[in-house]
């Protein structure tokens, strides 16, 4: 029963209890009986038929087959056929193709509703897909996957869980975990759906279940049964695996893994794939992702490691070139002894002692001299020279003196 039916039902329910109350209170003794103690006692009837009615017609949120563990029996028995391994080959203009696996919603915004259908059909037989649907900031408010007809459009106005409204689509929507079909819910699941996990398309039955990744989990994950049901068996129409979303930037990959055979086939959970004519398949997304270790190229060089005896600084190669940064400068002394004349000029760095004045002269001329010092050689021609000074000085006071007369 639906959940319009429910209401109108309830309402009813409340509208009679109120009459039948206010009615009583008037054909009883006014002074025994309050209207008002009636009037409440109708309210909390109404409040109690509310809750049996809800449990009536909830809709039905255990599957009767979730209790079984893990996939099918016929997934034991597998081949691959090409004609269902072409990836998506029909899909939406806000829809891009990363690969024939993997497509990513383009389209800004949520007012429209976007569809890929994939490129094999089935009318018979049962067939398995792996599906990789990310949950965290990937899944849409209606992102669906199921079956459908190529009858289905590929896009919709608004955020509509587009495949399942159609009549000819049956479609789980992962968000609200609900099974639908031409817009009505078939039923609901009792735990949500993992971001990778097993599609069973049983067109021998008419029915399509869902479970976890064996492949991940082992044998004892979980199987969620029959979830979408009443698929027309051996239709003249294929039916193709379709997904709908309408999230921004939202991806999914999906994958076929397989075609129920009588002959020799491969187990679903350690097999190896292959197909009909004997080719091998393709690898599993788990062994595409491994990560491959690349050996460095010949001429990088650690960014860490220092040269053991550092050469003179201006012959030293560009630290790029050595990876890494260069030893502080005090590790590269100038070229020549720092006591060769002139070195601190060659090597620019200011000059200093300044130029002009001998290291004589800037060493000991703020020093004051002792009596009785003996004096160097060097102290003897400093003193000549002050001696000479002494000659221009008097000199000068001779002119100045010419000069004033």
């Amino acid at each position: 029963m639906e959940w319009s039916r429910c209401l109108v039902l309830f309402v009813a329910c409340m509208i009679g209890i109120l009459f039948n109350g206010v009615s009583g209170a008037e054909e009883t003794n006014e002074e025994t009986i309050n209207p008002a103690v009636i009037s409440v006692v109708a309210v909390v009837g109404g409040v109690i038929g509310l809750v049996v009615i809800v449990i009536i017609c909830a809709e039905k949120k255990v599957n009767p087959n979730v209790k079984r563990r893990g996939p099918p029996d016929w997934t034991n028995n597998l081949i691959l056929k090409r004609e269902l391994d072409e990836g998506f080959t029909d899909i939406s203009d806000g829809i891009y193709a990363n690969s024939p696996n993997h497509v990513t919603r383009e389209r800004l915004g949520i007012t429209v509703t976007d569809a890929a259908r994939w490129n094999g059909g089935m009318t018979s037989g049962k067939h398995v897909f792996e599906i990789n649907w990310p949950k965290k900031n990937n899944r849409g408010f209606s992102s669906c996957v199921g079956v459908g007809t190529s009858d289905v459009p590929m896009k919709k106005q608004g955020r509509a869980s587009l495949v399942g409204e159609h009549s000819q689509s049956w479609g789980l929507d992962m968000a609200k975990q609900r099974a639908i079909h031409f817009g009505k819910v078939q039923q609901r699941l009792y735990l949500p759906i993992p971001d990778r996990y097993f599609m069973y398309v049983d067109m021998d039955s008419g029915n399509v279940s869902f479970g976890d990744d064996v492949t991940i989990h082992g044998r004892n994950a979980e199987y969620y049964g029959n979830i979408l049901t009443g698929i027309p068996k051996n239709s003249k129409k294929p039916f193709y695996l379709m997904i709908s979303m309408c999230q921004p930037k939202e991806q999914v990959q999906v994958y076929y893994r397989g075609t129920a055979t009588t002959g020799n086939g491969f187990n679903l959970i350690g097999g190896a794939p292959f197909y009909e004519d004997g080719g091998k398949g393709p690898t599993r997304p788990q062994e595409q992702q491994a990560v491959v270790a690349v050996a460095p190229a010949a001429n990088v060089i650690n960014v860490y490691s220092m040269p053991s005896a550092p050469q003179a600084y201006p012959q030293q190669p560009a630290y790029p070139v050595q990876g890494g940064y260069p030893p502080p400068y005090s590790a590269y002394p100038p070229q020549g002894a720092y006591q060769q004349p002139g070195a601190y000029q060659q090597q620019g760095y200011g000059g200093y002692p300044p130029q002009g004045y001998p290291p004589a002269v800037a060493e000991g001329s703020h020093k004051k001299k002792s009596k009785g010092h003996k004096r160097s050689g060097s102290s003897s021609s400093s003193s000549s020279e002050s001696d000479s000074g002494k000659k221009q000085r008097k000199e000068l006071k001779k002119l100045v003196k010419l000069a004033t007369e």
